[in-house]
């Protein structure tokens, strides 16, 4: 069974302020446990503020991002954007947000603080996986309880999209992702068979083939502002929902009635996104 959800992840709402003015500043107090950047399409694991969980990993060292004293594109995906990017160069995969500052009136900014750490158990803290055609799910993927379920396995996965600042004046990105929630996704050993892992992520390479239709359908409507998108936007994402359900209810059917149907099914979708290839970044460039 499977589930596809399309949200605004963006904590920007209905007022998005016009300025251009320099970027947020980031401060790093490094240990002297060094290691090479690592590749965020192998996968990292983001742990809130509210969560204190034990873990096991190389401290790299702490980071904040915020106000540079004249600081005006440091919305909250700014800078978490950010904040991936710099952990990520210094060889972290898993980041613990320890403190975060809203805009006040101190500062017009979102403000992150957090410790960064490299740790070969960073699939452990996953709760969401983003999809990359080089990150594959794997059973301890699916974290939620398996038994007494009534097959033999169940995935939730997502749209979302977020905005993001440019460095064109009165133009802001929306970025689609496709992306699979761990926690709200099992897979029944007793049940599951040799299909059940293959069919899973073949749902996963479905889900990211509708979130690049997202972004064609949007051009194809010619939505290029942000009148265009409040008008138009949701009856787009209406629409690519129901012939996803169409297309993933079709899917499970032949497959249940013959396993062998799964073949032809991941050729398909494999095709379906080779011809989509040239909007897997997802993003949608709109006028404020």
């Amino acid at each position: 069974m499977n589930k596809l959800y399309i949200f605004n992840t963006s904590l920007i709402g209905l007022t998005i302020f016009l300025m251009v003015g320099c970027s947020p500043k980031a401060t790093m107090k490094l240990s002297s446990n060094t290691r090479d950047a690592w590749d965020e399409k192998k996968g990292y694991a983001i742990i809130p503020l509210e969560e204190s969980p034990t873990i096991n990993g190389v401290f790299l060292g702490e980071l904040y991002v915020g106000d540079s004293g004249l600081s005006t594109r440091c919305d909250y995906t700014t800078i978490l954007d950010i904040l991936k990017e710099k952990a990520f160069a210094t060889g972290a995969n898993l980041i613990k947000i320890k403190k975060v500052k809203k805009p006040d009136f101190m500062s017009t900014c979102y403000r992150f603080t957090a410790d960064l750490f490299y740790s070969l158990e960073y699939k452990n803290y996953e709760k969401v996986i983003f999809w990359t055609e080089e990150r594959k799910l794997a059973k301890p993927d699916f974290k939620a309880p398996s038994e007494n379920r009534p097959h033999d396995s169940r995935s939730i996965h997502k749209i979302q999209y977020s905005w993001h600042r440019t460095d064109k004046a009165r133009y802001w990105h929306i970025k689609f992702r496709a992306s699979f929630d761990c926690e709200s996704s099992y897979i029944n050993n007793k049940k599951a068979n040799e299909l059940t892992l293959p069919s899973e992520h073949l749902l996963f390479d479905m889900t990211e083939k509708y979130a690049r239709l997202m972004v064609q359908e949007m051009k194809n409507k010619g939505i290029r502002d942000l009148k265009m998108f409040n008008k138009d936007a949701d009856k787009v994402m209406s629409d690519l929902s129901d012939k996803w359900d169409l297309e993933r209810d079709k899917y499970l059917t032949e497959v249940q009635e013959d396993p062998a149907a799964f073949d032809k099914w991941r050729t398909k979708i494999d095709e379906d996104l080779k011809s989509l290839e040239l909007l897997v970044k997802k993003r949608l460039l709109i006028k404020i």
